[in-house]
């Protein structure tokens, strides 16, 4: 995620809050963070062809703590009640709050109605991508032998973070394509080549690339790219920076070529335009099988020179190995890191590309309607209430897209409990209020204030739609979790409406309420 520390007030006050604020918000908690830190995706010249890691991540956090006296709900009403009828808010509003040690309900206000969330869906996205490929996924991008002689082919696996350079603020960084390339050329000079010719394979994900339910000028106005299993920059014309971005019409052609261009610069020649292809599987006799944890995880492994080490048990100078074997390959970072950036930064790419992927692994097809599928299901197993839930995308872009409020209070209560480990990174990712992510330039007014930095949470905003879902510390201690939402908003007044529900959410943070 992007993290900033604006000036003026908050600077003086991050003092004062980053001990008691940050960390009190994050649950009241002691936080305990015994995994392992992510660093740069390190490429590796190796036979490694896995796409994950097995394994559960330790708990991030430790269970809630009853910090202080349950809220009384009567006072929550009396204090939240006005700030909800707002007028800036429109005549369509929901909203509860939860006590997250007991998962109690203590306000509600059409609670159970469906709502359109926006990017508080992603929220959801990310419990089922948590819950079925486990935090410590990794999306590994290899280079391949291909069928044809000197053919070599980049294999995308749905990391639309690989990336051209390093992301300025984001940490941890993303998995390189200079690093592939890099690794790639000396894959390559160990055989002694320097001309390739150079294919692409996007197919892990099926047509469209596109929600038909999204408007065009998502496309045009940079908030989201093509999906597709190949993509560097996330389809950004330009390094990743958070928020809307001027995009490529077709992500993976464009990868490829920058990809060709990062070979160049190692000293490999490649010849022709790069174009689509299915890449050759990977043969039974390559070692892929045998990649270790400290590779994936971002470990250099050393080049291997020799033709039975590559998988190629015929091997000759200049000559590629078998069609399929493994030549290179870069992992991303932790799953657990990758939620996190993209809550806190509200990417709509990273967030519809983990549906695709939960969708893979839960036997649907990586597209759209396979994606919602396989949340769907997650979450039914998770055993959330389904009532007034309506998914049509993994991002929340989608207007069809309809989410109750008690869903999402359920899903954070849920995450603070200590037998879910695997879903802390929904809390521990949320933006914090006034300081990062989609958060940083909120809750500066003297009305809100009091929620900087004790407030954490998902926001969302469309077209006369505002939402922000996630928890906060209340002043006497006790740690609650809430979802507000309001979906008939004056086309015009955005602005006025994510004033209200800060000032709400503010209210919860400044309210003993006892």
């Amino acid at each position: 995620m992007e993290v900033r520390v604006p000036g003026g007030w908050r600077a003086g006050a991050i003092a004062a809050l980053s001990v008691v604020t940050v960390v009190a918000v994050v649950l009241g908690l002691v936080a305990h963070f015994s995994t392992t830190p992510g660093s740069p995706a390190a490429a590796t010249p190796t036979a490694g062809a896995g796409l994950t890691v097995p394994g559960s991540a330790a708990p991030v956090l430790l269970p809630v703590a009853n910090g202080g006296p349950l809220p009384s709900t009567a006072a929550l009403a009396k204090e939240l009640a006005p700030l909800l009828r707002q007028p800036a808010l429109g005549p369509h509003v929901g909203a509860e709050v939860v006590d997250l040690a007991t998962g109690q309900s203590l306000y509600g206000l059409n609670a159970g109605a469906a709502f359109m969330p926006a990017s508080t869906a992603k929220l959801l996205t990310a419990a089922a991508a948590l819950t079925t490929l486990g935090p410590d996924y990794r999306i590994r991008t290899r280079v391949v032998a291909g069928a044809e002689a000197g053919q070599i082919v980049l294999v995308g696996a749905g990391d639309p973070t690989l990336a051209s350079q390093p992301p300025a603020g984001f940490v941890p960084a993303p998995a390189s394509l200079p690093a592939l390339a890099r690794a790639t050329a000396v894959a390559l000079r160990l055989r002694g080549i320097t001309v390739v010719r150079l294919s692409y394979d996007s197919t892990l994900f099926a047509a469209p690339g596109t929600s038909p339910s999204w408007p065009a000028g998502y496309l045009s106005s940079g908030q989201v790219a093509p999906i597709t299993a190949l993509s560097v920059d996330e389809g950004r014309t330009s390094a990743i920076v958070e928020g809307p971005a001027p995009r490529v019409a077709d992500p993976a052609s464009a990868a490829a070529a920058a990809f060709a261009r990062q070979l160049r610069r190692y000293g490999v020649t490649v010849t022709g335009t790069p174009g689509p292809i299915k890449a050759p599987p990977t043969p039974a006799a390559s070692p892929s099988a045998t990649v270790g944890s400290a590779q994936a995880s971002g470990a250099v492994s050393a080049p291997t020179s020799t033709p039975a080490a590559s998988g190629d048990t015929a091997g000759a100078p200049g000559v590629l190995p078998v069609a399929g074997t493994p030549l290179a390959s870069v992992v991303s970072p932790r799953l657990a890191d990758l939620v996190g950036w993209m809550l806190a930064a509200s990417d709509n790419d990273l967030a519809e590309a983990l549906a695709h992927l939960t969708a893979l692994a839960k036997g649907e097809p990586a597209t759209f309607a396979g994606g919602v599928i396989a949340v769907e299901r997650v979450l039914a197993d998770l055993g959330l209430p389904k009532q007034g839930l309506h998914l049509d995308d993994g991002s929340g872009l989608s207007r069809a897209t309809l989410v109750p409020p008690d869903m999402l209070t359920a899903l954070l209560t849920l995450a603070a409990q200590s037998g879910r480990p695997a879903l802390r990174p929904l809390l521990t990712g949320l933006a914090v209020a006034g300081f990062t992510g989609s958060l940083a330039n909120r809750f500066d007014g003297p009305t809100t204030r009091t929620g900087a930095g004790v407030v954490r949470a998902k926001t969302g905003t469309l077209t006369q739609v505002t939402a922000m879902a996630g928890i906060v510390q209340d002043a006497s201690g006790r740690l609650l979790g809430f979802d507000f939402v309001a979906d008939r908003v004056s086309p015009t007044g955005t602005l006025a409406a994510r004033e209200a529900l800060d000032l709400a959410a503010s209210a919860l943070a400044g309210c003993g309420c006892g």
